[in-house]
């Protein structure tokens, strides 16, 4: 699917020289890819950058280019800490979060992949990540039930920050970050199904991510 549209740029690589209508998944990506080519951010000759890439990516943030220039509030040493020891999916899940890139309607508006920058689940307001974790009145119940996790777990940071992993001076920073990671990442993949996850099932996830780490050997290091 790829090779025909962007032959000018791949001229060895051989691929289909007719087809009748490329599906969503291509036509939205096949700009992103052209202007990175054209900028020389990827080359057809060279193995591709996946730093340069990123930082493309991202230059739409802010300048320098750093997320955590916007909120210089948050503890980032310590969230990354936290990213790191993440395990499959869900560290990229989290990351993009933290970066503002995951693929809500509004970004995917300002990069002309969206026609509407609403939120698909309540229509009311633009769908950005806040929105989309914490202020979607469609998601109102799990957002409480998360408030009201953390407050017994004794987290006294801000929603908006704990969101984020910095969970300030909170007692008991396993049961925490598991419960952020299975809030997080149920709450992406039931967005990606244009669905709300039942707080049922956000607690089953959050059980699951604590039995498994458990089960793995831990030291006074395993968690900043």
């Amino acid at each position: 699917w790829f090779a025909f549209p962007l032959q000018r740029y791949l001229p060895d690589h051989k691929g289909p020289r007719a087809i009748s209508e490329l599906p969503l998944h291509v036509s939205t990506v096949v700009p992103t890819i052209k202007d990175m080519f054209e900028r020389h951010t990827i080359s057809s000759s060279d193995a591709a950058s996946h730093r340069r890439i990123y930082a493309s990516l991202i230059a739409d943030l802010c300048e320098p280019g750093r997320v955590e220039v916007r909120r210089p509030q948050l503890n980032w040493g310590r969230i990354w800490l936290w990213v790191a020891q993440i395990k499959g999916k869900d560290r990229d899940t989290v990351f993009l979060l933290n970066h503002d890139i995951l693929q809500t309607n509004e970004r995917r508006e300002r990069r002309k992949q969206s026609l509407s920058p609403l939120c698909p689940m309540c229509h009311l307001n633009n769908e950005t990540t806040t929105h989309l974790m914490l202020w979607c009145p469609l998601r109102a119940e799990t957002a409480s039930w998360l408030q009201r996790m953390l407050t017994g777990l004794r987290c006294t940071s801000p929603l908006p920050d704990a969101i984020h992993g910095d969970i300030g001076e909170c007692p008991d920073p396993r049961t925490t970050y598991a419960l952020l990671q299975a809030y997080i990442s149920g709450t992406w993949k039931k967005r990606t199904q244009l669905s709300v996850p039942s707080v049922s099932e956000l607690e089953e996830l959050w059980r699951k991510l604590l039995q498994n780490r458990l089960s793995v050997s831990s030291s006074k290091h395993d968690y900043p």
